[in-house]
């Protein structure tokens, strides 16, 4: 991806679902929680930093 960024993040496991109620099994009494992830996370795509950003940023490149 020619002038792009990628960032990735990543949690493993203990990863917290929306609260869901559980009724498994005959007899048994209601359980509710967190359902729980083994694993979550997200990617983003972002234009690439361009150098010099009016001082925000220190170029590190060489460039000037």
């Amino acid at each position: 991806m020619p002038g792009k960024l990628v960032i990735a993040s990543q949690k493993g496991v203990g990863s917290l679902g929306a609260p869901t109620t559980q009724l498994h099994g005959l007899g048994t009494m209601p359980g509710t929680g967190h359902s729980v992830y083994s694993s979550i996370g997200t990617v983003s795509v972002v234009a690439k930093p361009t150098c010099g950003l009016g001082g925000v940023v220190a170029c590190r490149c060489g460039c000037r």
